[in-house]
């Protein structure tokens, strides 16, 4: 057997250089085969060993997949709970904080702060985002809005806007007409009998065009309709029913007027 090898070898040495090259080239793309042949077995083997592991704890723990679906469902509701508690715990700062400077910087004039409702606050990049609305012995008032933008950076306020009205007058501050009838009036002026009632509120109007000056009680009317399609802001003096002023919410431009 040896010296069969031993032959075979010697008659190899005695080809050309070509042929030599080339029965190395054989040998070493076979001796790659097996080694490919021999990882793709010892892969599937592992898959396998891994597949049977994991079926025969499912088959001897029937609940143990549903009770690892359970736990993981509680650690992402516990981290989402977690990540919203540390969010309102900042929110809180930062509006505890803006209320701060107010007072200390008696920024809206000797106002009530009770007067200022939170409308929004969000943090958008570096930096939150803080509005409040004007109320009027509870009442909205309409299109009055304080706000601020704080830097999380800097830690600071960076930029501050506010239409906060501290001479409001108005002495009855209940409506004389209901919101039924403010509804019938703009359907009628409208012409218009499949018109719906969208959302309605008593607000504070603010005539500012007027010199002084001039407060209304409102009611604030959004109608809508498909036939034909309309989507209108109406503001009615809730003591007498004239229109005060009304807008296309399609269009976002105002208009004045009265109904005939």
């Amino acid at each position: 057997m040896i010296n069969k090898f031993k032959n075979k070898l010697k008659k190899i040495q005695d080809e050309p250089e070509e042929t030599k090259i080339k029965i190395i080239w054989i040998f070493v793309a076979f001796c790659m085969i097996v080694v490919v042949i021999g990882l793709y077995i010892s892969l599937n083997s592992k898959k396998s060993t891994r597949y049977n592991y994991e079926k025969s704890i499912f088959s001897s723990f029937p609940n143990f997949k549903s009770e690892l679906d359970n736990i993981n469902k509680i650690s992402k509701n516990y981290n989402a709970i977690t990540n919203e508690a540390a969010i309102k715990n900042e929110e809180r700062e930062i509006e505890e904080a803006v209320k701060n400077y107010i007072e200390e910087n008696n920024y809206l004039k000797d106002a009530n702060l009770s007067d200022l409702k939170l409308k929004n606050i969000e943090k958008w990049k570096n930096s939150w985002y803080v509005e409040y609305e004007q109320y009027h012995k509870d009442i909205l008032v309409y299109k009055s809005s304080v706000s601020f933008i704080i830097s999380d950076e800097e830690e600071k306020i960076a930029h501050s806007d506010s239409n906060f009205d501290t001479n409001i007058e108005i002495n009855n501050i209940e409506p004389r007409i209901t919101e039924d009838e403010a509804f019938n009036l703009i359907a009628d002026a409208l012409k218009n009998e499949s018109l719906d009632l969208k959302s309605s509120e008593i607000v504070v109007y603010r005539d500012t065009d007027s010199n002084p000056v001039k407060y209304y009680l409102a009611w604030k009317i959004n109608v809508f309709s498909l036939q034909p399609i309309c989507d209108y802001i109406y503001l009615i003096d809730a003591q007498n029913g004239e229109v005060i002023s009304f807008y296309d919410n399609l269009l976002d431009s105002t208009y004045l007027a009265p109904l005939q």
